[in-house]
């Protein structure tokens, strides 16, 4: 597995680095930064949890000032819509 990607949110480059986190499923930098940097564990081992975690992060790059109730909420109602949308529709991913 790589252990770092390179994504593009909001006009802004950010290194997403997968890696052991104590007490965290993952942690985002202020976007203000110049190396804007997404933590994600290494750990995680659920893939749904792993959708929230990034869905998470990624809307604290993209909306930094929403609060991390909203996040929290907004990350894992999406979570969990993405995935049954993707098991309806799992026949795309079969060919």
């Amino acid at each position: 597995m790589k252990d770092k990607i390179r994504i593009k949110l909001r006009e802004k480059y950010w290194t997403v680095h997968f890696k052991g986190l104590r007490k965290k499923d993952g942690e985002c930098t202020t976007p203000h930064l110049p190396q804007k940097t997404i933590y994600i564990s290494n750990r995680i081992k659920s893939p749904i949890r792993l959708l929230e975690t990034c869905i998470h992060e990624i809307m604290h790059a993209c909306i930094w000032d929403l609060s991390e109730e909203a996040v929290d909420e907004i990350a894992r109602d999406m979570a969990r819509a993405i995935s049954a949308i993707l098991t309806v529709r799992k026949d795309i991913f079969e060919k």
